[in-house]
């Protein structure tokens, strides 16, 4: 299910509860308002609550001694203070008041509530378990600006650890609506749980174990609960410091790249985008049928998309209008009927053909992203578009140098890349660096972005280059990964693997010794196309994608069993969660493959040991028509976590797993 649809559902339940004997007011704080507009709440529901003002409350209000008040807020000391003031006995602004915080309010300031006796005028106190922003149907954050530096950039280890606190109450909200109670996993490289995902990991264990105690009744029973409880991977931001840098042609990825995003919902649907002469365009969400189709998809397809939309557009509409007789009266009252929706269709094809424009200017022309992003995937992957090892440090080094020098490729742009060229190929001393900051035109303030580099554990100059054939981020290490689990020789360990803190890549079963064992494993082929299949060119987007986020692999290990959890692995379980785990195995041990309540996807886990690596179990039923795209038949949901920011192109790479292993995957 989309996390939006379920927030509303959450919203709208305790919303019901409200007596409508009375008109009622709804006051609400800026947070609250998003999560309103995230939760796709009409006019038209409201007023069927009853509601027939909305107020903020922070501004100046009418008094209503007649009507009813829904404060809808965020758990805040202004927010409470703010009602106390609102509702004294003598003289109060509303008839009644019902009160729908969306977390949990501090102790302090309840019995600050408490005791002020404006507790006789509230009929409902509800904490919601909703403090976190679905800004997509799969995708959820929580409006921390700058949580990356709240988690990386500060001095004290109290500070870290107070922002931690934050993110487990929120993340606990997520679980609250998704009605999950997870096993828990998270990324330990040193295995000494020391890591900000073992330290998160362990508080949001914490907090599910609050939320078990104060709702009885959670998790909630549902039909799919024979399959086990869900399970959330935690990692941080430092397992991937490379995809925050790359510029990615997928049309959403660009998009939001490129323009100033709002994500102001304007009609329920739609969010504002800044376009380059400063006006507001109205661009579709990822509820819209249309931008759905599109919006994964490489940018020039994705014009080839709208443009098809356009003309079969335009042609009904011609049709429509030729149409003489009978069938043509018929035709004009559907198009009259239906003229609302239509010229909303308009405005929304109007609006992706505007938009379209400026992507091309700007990839094409103005900021020569083309020629940009060609050599940051030949950074990351280590190949050449055409498929060759990228050999010529020198030849690349020139490159770098060319695109550092264009005047058309922006300050930003030329950081980003300067970064990502520090962390994959650092062959420069601080004097050759500033040199190159002074050719680029990046001032000594913007390159001390690159210092930042080392709270992500990167010092400049002291790095080994990526491009060797054992880097996490290219074909070759796959390749390498995929002949190692058959059991074939290879020259090298993992060891730069386990030093970046990726050991996730590192087969279970590598052989100890260089040599291939005398009896090859039955299923290698099996399991090198697998490992492989995601490196075969689709299209002309190949070139410029060939770079896959580190949550793909981690989705995609995951998903096929082959996310190590031993002793001293990098994904152990939280302890109790290895408990749960092992219950829930022997429970569904004793149920029936064949289970006729439920249909089976393509592909369920693997039993998550060494052992069973290789060993493919591939489901043959098929959903039934009613529940085709119902991912939960098929296993239960997939919640990966990232500590300190997400990109669009991990997010995208989360869709497209989901889609692939019809699973439901939440990020």
């Amino acid at each position: 299910m989309a996390l939006k649809d379920m927030l509303r559902s959450a919203i709208m339940e305790q919303f019901a509860k409200v007596q409508r004997d009375q008109h009622a007011v709804l006051i609400t704080d800026p947070r609250s308002d998003r999560l309103l507009e995230e939760a796709r709440v009409t006019l038209e529901e409201l007023q069927a609550l009853g509601v027939f003002e909305r107020e903020a409350l922070a501004g100046r209000r009418i008094p209503r001694p007649s009507w009813n008040a829904i404060y809808f807020l965020s758990p805040t000391a202004p927010g409470v203070r703010r009602i106390i003031e609102d509702l004294p006995a003598h003289a109060p602004l509303y008839r009644a008041a019902y009160v729908f915080v969306t977390g949990a309010v501090h102790d302090y300031l309840f019995a600050e509530f408490e005791a002020s006796g404006t507790g006789a005028l509230v009929k409902e106190f509800m904490e919601l378990e909703i403090d976190f922003t679905p800004f997509e149907s799969r995708a959820f954050h929580f409006d921390i600006e700058d949580a990356t530096h709240q988690i990386y950039g500060v001095a004290s280890d109290d500070e870290v650890d107070d922002m931690l606190a934050v993110v487990a109450r929120r993340f606990r909200a997520v679980m609250a609506v998704l009605n999950q109670d997870p096993l828990i996993r998270y990324h330990d490289p040193d295995g000494d749980g020391s890591s900000l995902s073992a330290r998160l990991a362990g508080r949001i264990a914490g907090e599910m174990t609050r939320l078990r105690e104060f709702d009885q009744t959670f998790p909630r029973p549902t039909p799919y609960d024979a399959d086990g409880p869900a399970t959330l991977i935690v990692v941080d931001r430092a397992v991937d410091v490379i995809a925050p840098l790359l510029h990615s042609l997928s049309y959403e990825c660009i998009a939001r790249d490129l323009f100033e995003v709002t994500n102001e919902i304007v009609d329920g649907h739609r969010v504002e985008v800044e376009s380059p002469n400063g006006t507001k365009l109205a661009v579709l969400e990822g509820s819209e049928e249309i931008y759905a189709s599109i919006r994964h998809l490489f940018f020039i397809d994705a014009f080839d998309a709208v443009r098809t939309r356009v003309r079969e557009f335009v042609e009904r509409t011609r049709l429509a209008g030729n149409l003489r007789g009978a069938a043509g009266v018929e035709v004009l009252r559907a198009a009259v009927f239906n003229l609302p929706e239509s010229l909303k269709k308009k405005e929304r094809l109007e609006a992706l053909v505007s938009l379209n424009t400026w992507i091309n200017k700007a990839v094409m022309v103005e900021r020569s992203l083309n020629e940009l992003c060609e050599l940051e995937q030949i950074l990351c992957v280590g190949e050449t578009a055409d498929g060759q090892p990228a050999k010529d440090e020198e030849d690349i080094k020139s490159f770098f140098e060319e695109i550092m020098g264009k005047d058309t490729v922006q300050i930003e742009d030329k950081i980003r890349l300067f970064l990502l060229y520090i962390i994959t190929l650092d062959c420069t001393t601080e004097e050759e660096r500033e040199a190159v900051a002074e050719r680029a035109g990046i001032d000594r303030e913007d390159l001390a972005a690159i210092e930042g580099l080392r709270f992500f554990g990167i010092v400049p100059g002291k790095r080994r280059s990526l491009l060797e054939p054992d880097s996490p981020f290219t074909r070759q290490a796959r390749k390498q990964a995929a002949a190692a689990a058959g059991g074939k020789p290879r020259k090298d360990g993992f060891a730069i693997l386990k030093s970046l803190g990726l050991g996730m890549f590192i087969p279970d079963d590598l052989p100890a010794s260089g040599r291939s064992p005398r009896t090859a494993n039955p299923d290698q082929a099996a399991m090198e196309q697998i490992l492989l299949e995601d490196y075969v060119p689709s299209s002309e987007y190949d070139a410029f994608d060939r770079f896959r986020p580190a949550v793909a692999f981690l989705l995609q290990d995951f998903l096929r069993g082959r996310l190590s959890h031993q002793s001293g692995a990098p994904f152990p379980y939280i302890e109790n969660s290895a408990q749960r785990k092992r219950a829930a195995a022997s429970h569904s041990a004793v149920r029936s493959r064949g289970d006729p309540r439920r249909g089976r996807g393509l592909v369920h886990n693997l039993p998550e040991t060494a052992a069973s690596v290789g060993q493919f179990r591939w489901g043959r039923g098929r959903p039934t028509q009613e529940r085709l795209g119902d991912y939960r038949i098929n296993g239960p949901p997939i919640i990966l976590f990232v500590l300190g920011g997400l990109t669009y192109a991990e997010i995208r790479a989360a869709y497209l797993i989901a889609d692939k292993y019809r699973r439901e995957v939440y990020i």
